[in-house]
């Protein structure tokens, strides 16, 4: 009988311990300190604005936005404005983005925005000029837009605005004349009533006042028919003159910058040019 009681007692102690352990492995359990895995955030904002630098054996390197979709540029355009609307916006939307980072090689503060005349939208420039989307580029590493009518082309580090645009006329508006027709420099044009289409009457010390205008496959802004400008030859000098609608362009010595149009009304009989221009 003593035996059996002894027995029974160590067993009681046995089971009493085993519970005790358990109870101690639970409490250090609930005491562990609870460890997270952390993975990078592939989805971060400056990653999804970050531009990118792409290579094309044809074209060599060009801007991208953060999904490898070329971006260009209008030669049409002037710094700070957009001459692309209606139809034209259509087929090269305008790049929208904040924040973004710029490749190597690229100077943050050559970027910037604008606010679209047209629908407030804020477009992204670089160095002043607006940057776009073409329409049938559908895929990273699309560049079909390169070169369309010749007025359209890719931006990379070394892109020269104003090579480009050296015989680009410009459409410039002053408060008080309103829009008128203007050089790649934004020097004033001007037309002499007293010509005919098709012929220069300012000659001698008319031509060293007001000097004809004079440049070869030149650009015209939005809103001007091409087929409008031609050229004269000089019966003077022999010089090849531009002439808008028939009527010869000319300088205003007294123009000394981008701007000026002292020219205007003088004698009653110099006036500047746009495209409602009627002579």
């Amino acid at each position: 009988m003593k035996k059996w009681m002894f027995f029974l007692v160590v067993f009681s102690v046995i089971l009493v311990l085993a519970a005790c352990n358990s109870q101690t492995d639970q409490t250090a359990k609930k005491k562990e300190p609870k460890t997270e895995t952390v993975t990078a955030d592939k989805g971060s904002k400056s990653e999804e604005n970050g531009l990118q630098l792409l290579d094309n054996t044809n074209i060599g390197k060009y801007l991208a936005d953060s999904k490898g979709m070329a971006l260009y540029w209008f030669t049409k355009d002037q710094v700070g404005k957009s001459n692309c609307s209606g139809q034209c916006l259509e087929n090269w939307p305008a790049f929208s983005a904040k924040d973004f980072k710029v490749p190597d090689g690229f100077n943050l503060s050559d970027f910037g925005t604008i606010k679209r005349e047209d629908n407030g939208v804020e477009q992204v420039t670089y160095k002043g000029y607006p940057l776009y989307y073409w329409i049938k580029d559908k895929a990273k590493g699309d560049v079909t837009g390169q070169g369309v009518g010749n007025v359209w082309f890719i931006v990379n580090s070394q892109t020269t605005f104003e090579e480009a645009n050296a015989n680009q006329l410009q459409l410039l508006e002053d408060a008080k004349i309103g829009k008128y027709l203007a050089d790649a420099k934004g020097m004033t044009l001007y037309y002499f009533t007293k010509d005919q289409a098709g012929k220069s009457n300012c000659s001698g010390q008319c031509l060293e006042n007001w000097p004809a205008f004079s440049a070869k496959d030149f650009k015209v802004p939005e809103g001007f028919n091409p087929s409008d400008f031609g050229t004269i030859k000089r019966e003077d000098n022999g010089a090849e003159q531009v002439t808008y609608k028939g009527y010869p362009l000319y300088y205003w010595i007294k123009d000394k910058a981008k701007g000026d149009v002292t020219g205007q009304g003088v004698g009653n009989v110099w006036y500047i040019v746009n495209a409602g221009t009627t002579f």
